[in-house]
């Protein structure tokens, strides 16, 4: 197979650079839900960017481009987590978000609106499901870190940010669809 680059599979590079601009954000979200390091996930974004600009002749125009970066993202989180002999999500959680982000594709929401619906819901949250939240994901302590502030075990800081992950898919659906949503579990 010829991997050359040649004038007739160079993609429109202004065209190429419009699409980075618009996915750009969501790719990073992306990719920090796998990785929870930015600078990792700025890493895993920009290379799926390049590996996209080389093969977009193989990109079916009838799918969705989103779900195509996303998949190199996967794949490129994949090899990433192959070399540091690491492993962060199941399969079955890598599915999950895919399909939180195919409803993200299918919403007519602008990505400000999406991260307006996040705050909104992570405000939304009960405090016993908020305080982990912010610990773990804003200021990147480890659940260890976190159990020791709140006063608990880390099993329980594990159980409160599930709890938090669903409430906020919930949440943020029901924003997205618009229909209310108040949760409907109680978490004291």
């Amino acid at each position: 197979m010829d991997t050359r680059i040649t004038n007739k599979n160079i993609p429109d590079s202004k065209a190429f650079e419009i699409l980075v601009r618009e996915h750009h954000k969501r790719l990073i979200a992306y990719a920090l839900c796998l990785v929870r390091d930015e600078s990792t996930a700025e890493d895993l974004v920009q290379d799926a960017f390049v590996t996209a600009f080389l093969k977009i002749e193989t990109f079916d125009t009838a799918k969705s481009f989103p779900a195509w970066l996303r998949g190199i993202i996967r794949n490129k989180h994949l090899e990433y987590l192959r070399t540091r002999k690491e492993i962060y999500l199941d399969e079955s959680q890598l599915d999950s978000l895919e399909e939180s982000h195919l409803l993200w594709d299918a919403s007519d929401k602008e990505d400000s609106d999406i991260f307006h619906f996040l705050a909104e819901c992570i405000r939304k949250l009960p405090e016993i499901l908020r305080v982990p939240l912010r610990y773990f994901y804003f200021n990147r302590l480890s659940g260890s870190e976190v159990a020791e502030k709140i006063d608990c075990n880390e099993a329980t800081v594990r159980k409160r940010l599930q709890r938090a992950r669903t409430e906020l898919e919930t949440c943020i659906n029901s924003a997205i669809s618009g229909t209310d949503y108040k949760s409907g579990t109680d978490y004291e």
